[in-house]
């Protein structure tokens, strides 16, 4: 509410659940909050791991980073979360969105420093979650940066902590190697 060109703040949500490291608004009045997933517990347990089998809330699942998720869907309309899975570690991933509203993660931490994540958001909201591609990143790519391209929705990812290197996505092959990029090298400090 507005009078006088002064707004107010409304607390719509308490908590989701996990920290929004990374937040993407969709055009389906969601907003989808992913953080890394290697500091293990978030504030959203889960009753099954994603792979079927059951957190039980001992000592060894309170541990275990898989029992909690590290993504959700927030929905404006609904004003609720739901869990999403996205396991890999995407600290310092790097992100862009396609045209039709695809969100593509390149890279992170640790175990997903080679993979590719698509979020596809859907209407029902129920139905879609994280994917990761079966075609890998050429190199490691944490702290890289990635940029949409103007046609043919393609992003080049570029650099990385110790890369020095560039390449897109979409994958058009397996075998596709990098390319170097020596500016990168030269400006590294």
């Amino acid at each position: 509410m507005c009078s006088a060109g002064k707004g107010t703040w409304k607390l719509l949500l308490n908590n989701t659940g996990v920290v929004g490291g990374h937040m993407v608004l969709t055009h389906w009045n969601t907003v989808i909050l992913f953080d890394r997933s290697g500091l293990g517990q978030s504030g959203l347990q889960l009753h099954h791991r994603f792979n079927g089998t059951r957190c039980k809330g001992t000592r060894g699942d309170l541990a275990d980073s898989t029992c909690y998720a590290h993504s959700v869907e927030y929905s404006i309309s609904n004003n609720n979360v739901r869990h999403l899975n996205i396991m890999s570690d995407t600290f310092s991933s790097s992100g862009s969105i396609f045209s039709d509203g695809r969100i593509v993660q390149s890279g992170g931490f640790r175990d997903a420093s080679r993979k590719i994540h698509y979020f596809e958001p859907c209407e029902t909201g129920d139905t879609c979650d994280w994917r990761v591609e079966k075609k890998h990143l050429s190199e490691n790519r944490w702290f890289a940066s990635s940029q949409i391209l103007p046609a043919d929705d393609r992003i080049i990812v570029v650099g990385g902590r110790g890369s020095f290197t560039y390449e897109f996505v979409p994958k058009m092959s397996t075998n596709k190697k990098a390319f170097d990029l020596p500016f990168l090298q030269l400006t590294y400090d």
